[in-house]
Formats: structure tokens, sequence, C-alpha cells
């Protein structure tokens, strides 16, 4: 009986896990549709507005692909228009590229 194979793990930068994000097209992926949006748990009001417009909610969003596998988890502001705030982009936070899965190195305070 084979034992599952679990994804190898890597740990990156901010910095590193937005170039992954853009240069393995990601985004563009979820602007066609390919992948698809869930949310994690619930929507909540930003409580400090000062990097976002009044009224915005900050979501944790898993984005799934056509075999049910979360490849993006990403954290957005969502404006009361529904178009996203900050940069506009969600910010990732784990992606998984093949049989490589990518973490965020934590920061140290």
């Amino acid at each position: 009986m084979e034992s599952p194979s679990f994804p190898e793990v890597k740990y990156v930068t901010q910095e590193e896990m937005r170039m992954l994000f853009k240069n393995h097209s990601f985004l563009d992926r979820i602007q066609r549709g390919e992948l698809t949006p869930r949310l994690k748990g619930k929507a909540r009001h930003v409580s400090n507005p000062s990097h976002t417009e009044h009224c915005s909610m900050s979501q944790i969003v898993y984005y799934f692909d056509r075999q049910g596998r979360p490849l993006v988890l990403a954290h957005q502001y969502v404006r009361s228009d529904g178009t996203l705030g900050a940069s506009g982009l969600p910010d990732p936070k784990r992606l998984q590229i093949g049989d490589v899965v990518y973490k965020l190195l934590k920061s140290r305070v």
C-alpha cells in the first residue's frame, strides 16, 4: 500500500510570495474564473481605515482550481462597491505550485 505523498513546503519572504503569485499568473487565472474563491471564516469590517476606504471589509480567501485543490490563500480588502482596496490585488499568504507549497516566513519583531 502506497503512503500518501505530501507536498514539499518552502518558506519565502512576502516579496518572494508576491513575485511567485505574479510570475505564475494567479491573478490572471482568478480574473478568468479558472480559480474559484471561497471565503475563510467571516469577513470583518476594517477597524483602522487609514490604509483603505471607509466601509471596507477584510477577507481571507482560498482560491481553488477546477480539481478542488486550494492553490492560493490570500488576504484582501473589499470596498463597498465590490472592488479590491489597498493595492487592488489579493495579498498571497500561501501558494501551491505543482508539488510545492509556499508559506510565509514568520516575521521577527
